[in-house]
């Protein structure tokens, strides 16, 4: 995330609930197309609507900057994946990452 989000043309998005700050997310635009990023809600703010609010305000946001197409990356059955479907993304493909224990 601090690669990306120091990227020029990254915009980052706090959203708050009753003044506290709950959740994350941030975007950048390049040839038309968004690629949401840094999304991540605070765990008593779960299951309020924090993602979904962020996922709809960035791709309205990026649509005002002319993107048309828009692609997140999310954890396969996680929330964000259940959260991302119900925005309106579909699968275009999958990336596979790898850990090992030291």
């Amino acid at each position: 995330m601090r690669l990306v989000a120091g990227v020029p043309g990254t915009r980052r998005f706090v959203a708050t609930v009753g003044g506290e700050a709950a959740g994350t997310g941030a975007y950048a635009t390049e040839t038309g197309v968004a690629a949401l990023h840094g999304t991540a809600t605070r765990p008593e703010f779960r299951g309020r609507g924090v993602q979904a609010a962020l996922l709809a305000f960035r791709l309205a946001q990026a649509a005002r900057e002319g993107a048309d197409l828009a692609s997140v990356f999310v954890t396969p059955g996680s929330g964000s994946e259940r959260n991302v479907v119900r925005a309106g993304f579909r699968l275009a493909g999958l990336r596979l990452t790898f850990t090992r224990r030291s």
